[in-house]
């Protein structure tokens, strides 16, 4: 939305404002909750060189004293935005808090805001003059010195307790154990420089309903490149992560406790943290001892070589592997299979982007010929149409492989790959991809990443062996050799998106977005926290469960419809979208193991969610081959021979499904591993 456009809009609301003449403004006086305890972060902050910045620029506005912790807030969404399901009560939602929430919502700058409340303040509304009032923003913080830039460190229990505050009617017992991921990763933040954050993200593991959440503890920022030392970075955040493991936080009548289950990085941040050698080293796998070889470039040819373990990591016994200590051996964890593989890079950033660099810009062995290629990008842009509402990306030509996302890798290896690749690619190099593709699906979903585990690890040790055979030994690289550690990694932490970097990815991204001026970024993205986290803290949650959300109802007009339900096009069920008129969202896979097509979506008299179906009655295996697509869940569908007409209730439904129609009479179908999840 342009700022011409917010402007005009806000105008409007002015308008109906003032005509129903039924606004209450909100005054809340701030007071800090003495119950809060900095022990780690005082001592650290006493002992650290510190530097305070006062500037009236609205942007890096600065406060030693954090906002007040209220004890009723909204969670925090991965992109600090607010859920479609948390339900409000507009009712108690005042002028201000309005405000506060467009603010956040679309990003807008400070003057905007400022020009926006002048409006209202002309028309007569009690509204403050500055959004920085509005919004709580923190007029100082602690700095500290961390050579080449600096760190501000905003606190595990800060960040925490309300959030904690927010899901404890969620927990009936009195003491609740909650299982951290912590990402550590470098964030460029403009392409004309060196500036560069690297955040610290903790997120919930064991927690179904808050798995989504994302937590910022402290921020880094220089102009120039990474932390000096590892040490200096960490130690704040290490010296509080020990006092919250040990004596967790109290919230009212429950006490939770905390472990930390999940180190998640890419393979340069996990080099960083841990103090050992890089991946481009003789000894760079961080899972085995195995020993690289120099071709041009390091290559990992060897399957079996012994797995490190915790007490060889500690007692250093690799000296070609580690390059000092650890903050991180501080913690109580395994410091091999805690600090775990993920996907995002290993798989889809690493491995399937490296495969269609073969085909698209390799040599002629691997290269697929220019009709061929045609014919693939032309099947995508076929593919497009079908594509659920759940994806984030339409897929794009193969040829534009440069500029995909990680999210675009993934939709190619577990869904679309397999399609426009039939025919078009080598037959070798398609078995090959297809071992890829089966090992995947069958880890990323929670029905078959324990079950399939062996078979699967069977599959990418074929993978990997096989590799040089098509591509040459001298691209066997990092990526492609932890392929053989995925499937313990998948034993240890469960299904692949648990322990993947994609909400942290997502989350980063969105902390760039949110920066308006670049001379003190570092204050500015920790004001922009700060700020939604005093959204959030406003705010009344009326329900926190997931109910329908019901969309473009349809009149009744036919005698085959009953008076005593409702009729709609669209429901939207946690983030899943089901809707009756679109091909992308209207097929489905029953706990039956029956693909079905949504007729009709219902609304009962009780507000009973129902789908109106009809059953596929012939359904085939998509292929046979490495494994039998019926435990990967992909099918061919004889669209013509189908059931009569039935309600069902939405628990009846197991998975949502990727369609496509490939002629009148067939299609294939495909389910989405991450619904009802």
């Amino acid at each position: 939305m342009s700022q011409r456009h917010f402007q005009r809009f806000v105008k409007s609301k002015v308008s109906d404002t003032r005509k129903t003449n039924n606004l209450s403004i909100l005054h809340s006086s701030s007071s800090t909750d003495s119950s809060l305890t900095y022990k780690s972060v005082q001592q650290v902050q006493e002992n650290a060189s510190t530097s305070e910045i006062n500037t009236s620029n609205d942007n890096i506005l600065i406060n030693t004293f954090f906002p007040p912790d209220n004890n009723i807030i909204l969670p925090i969404d991965i992109d600090l935005n607010f859920d479609e399901n948390h339900i409000m009560s507009n009712k108690k939602k005042t002028l201000t808090t309005k405000l506060s929430e467009l603010a956040a919502k679309y990003n807008v700058s400070h003057n905007c805001m400022n020009d926006i409340l002048s409006i209202f303040r002309s028309e007569g509304h009690d509204v403050p003059k500055d959004i920085r009032t509005l919004l709580n923003t923190p007029k100082k913080y602690n700095i500290i010195s961390v050579d080449p830039g600096s760190y501000i460190h905003l606190g595990i229990d800060f960040m925490f307790r309300s959030i904690l505050k927010t899901y404890k009617n969620c927990f009936n017992n009195a003491e609740v154990m909650i299982e951290l991921g912590l990402n550590i990763d470098g964030l460029p933040i403009a392409k004309a420089s060196k500036s560069v954050f690297w955040p610290i993200l903790l997120s919930i593991v064991n927690i179904p309903c808050m798995s989504k959440l994302v937590i910022p503890i402290g921020i880094y920022y220089s102009n120039k490149k990474k932390p000096h030392s590892i040490e200096t970075f960490l130690t704040p955040f290490i010296d509080e992560l020990q006092l919250i493991l040990n004596d967790g936080i109290q919230i009212e009548k429950i006490h939770f406790c905390f472990a930390l289950v999940q180190v998640i990085c890419d393979a340069p941040a996990k080099a960083f943290i841990l103090n050992v050698k890089g991946h481009n080293a003789y000894f760079g796998c961080n899972m085995c001892t195995e020993e690289g070889s120099y071709e041009g470039r390091m290559t990992y040819l060897g399957v079996n070589s012994s797995l490190r373990t915790d007490n060889s990591f500690r007692l250093k016994n690799d000296e070609d592997y580690h390059k000092g200590f650890s903050p991180l051996e501080r913690l109580p964890i395994d410091m091999v299979s805690t600090v775990t593989l993920d996907y995002m890079h290993v798989v889809c950033l690493g491995v399937v982007k490296k495969l269609i660099k073969f085909w698209v810009k390799g040599k002629k062995p691997n290269r697929i010929v220019q009709i061929n290629l045609d014919d693939i990008n032309s099947s995508i842009e076929n593919v497009r149409q079908y594509i659920p509402s759940d994806f984030v990306r339409l897929p794009r030509p193969l040829v534009d492989f440069d500029y995909w996302k990680a999210t675009e890798f993934r939709t190619f290896v577990l869904y679309t790959g397999p399609i426009v690749l039939k025919g078009k690619l080598k037959k070798s190099l398609y078995s090959h991809f297809m071992l890829l593709h089966c090992a995947i699906r069958l880890f990323i979903s929670h029905n078959t990443c324990y079950l399939f585990n062996d078979e699967a690890k069977v599959l990418l040790t074929k993978f990997v062996i096989d590799y040089p055979i098509h591509y040459g030994a001298e691209f066997v690289n990092y990526n492609v050799h932890n392929l053989i550690h995925l499937p313990d990694c998948v034993k240890l932490h469960g299904p692949l998106d648990k322990f993947s970097a994609f909400k942290f990815e997502n989350f980063l991204q969105d902390i760039k977005k949110k920066l308006k001026n670049s001379r003190f970024p570092l204050q500015e993205a920790c004001n922009r926290i700060i700020e939604q986290q005093n959204i959030n803290n406003s705010q009344v949650i009326i329900s926190l469960d997931s109910s329908p959300i019901f969309k473009n109802e349809i009149p009744m007009q036919q005698s085959v419809f009953n008076p005593f339900f409702t009729y709609y096009k669209e429901v939207k069920v946690n983030s899943s979208v089901f809707n009756c008129n679109k091909v992308k969202d209207k097929y489905i896979m029953l706990t039956c193991n029956t693909i079905s097509e949504i007729k009709q979506i219902i609304k009962t008299s009780d507000e009973q969610l129902l789908f109106n179906i009809c059953k596929f009655n012939h359904i085939s295996p998509l292929y046979l081959t490495p494994v039998d697509s019926n435990k990967t869940t992909m099918f061919f569908v004889n669209t013509l021979n189908v059931s009569e007409p039935v309600n069902i209730n939405l628990s009846d439904i197991a998975f949502k499904c990727f369609f496509i129609k490939i002629s009148e009479s067939k299609a294939i179908a495909m389910t989405l591993l991450h619904s009802f999840e």
